[in-house]
């Protein structure tokens, strides 16, 4: 299933700017064709690009499903192969894989400029980690839920197109027995309207 995180890219960008302000990283969000959805600090300004020749590191995390830590960019196996190795300013990377179910459909990744920033993440590596995995679990449940939702509105509304075309009145109760929906010909029946 395709899922489109460009529909939430507002709550997105939202999520990636506070994570920045609390972490002290540059925070990037990019969906499974490569496309940044959010980004902060510099990579702010490449927000709604595509990242396809930008590195090799979000392919590779894309592919195997696997969080990817770059300790020494340029150095990495993973750099090796990188067409912008010798003009990366990074001084560290993580992508982690977004997933619904096992599908991966994005990656969160946290990337640091500087030596400082660098060393705040290297010393709690893990924790780093644990929580970018809570992250991607968070950013996959509320793309879920909103495919859920926008799935149940597609369902209301040819359930409200079948009604209107029987040819018998139709009334669609709550559990508290009040009115929720009603047909066209419950409408010319009963005299019943949205008001009433």
């Amino acid at each position: 299933m395709a899922y489109n995180l460009k529909k939430v890219s507002t709550t997105l960008n939202k999520f990636a700017i506070v994570l920045s302000q609390v972490l002290h990283v540059d925070v990037e969000i990019a969906d499974a064709d490569l496309f940044r959805i959010a980004g902060t600090g510099k990579l702010k300004k490449k927000a709604n690009q595509s990242m396809k020749d930008e590195g090799q590191v979000y392919p590779v995390a894309l592919k195997t499903g696997k969080p990817q830590i770059i300790l020494n960019p340029r150095e990495d196996e993973i750099c090796q192969s990188c067409n912008k190795k010798t003009s990366c300013k990074e001084t560290f990377e993580i992508a982690y894989p977004i997933k619904i179910k096992s599908e991966v459909i994005g990656i969160i990744g946290f990337v640091c400029y500087t030596k400082k920033q660098r060393s705040i993440i290297i010393k709690k590596l893990n924790e780093y980690c644990a929580f970018l995995e809570k992250i991607s679990k968070f950013i996959a449940l509320d793309i879920s839920d909103a495919i859920e939702y926008e799935n149940q509105v597609l369902v209301v509304n040819v359930l409200k197109t079948v009604l209107n075309e029987i040819n018998f009145g139709i009334l669609v109760l709550n559990s508290d027995n009040e009115i929720n929906m009603f047909n066209r010909k419950a409408n010319i029946l009963l005299g019943i309207t949205s008001d009433n």
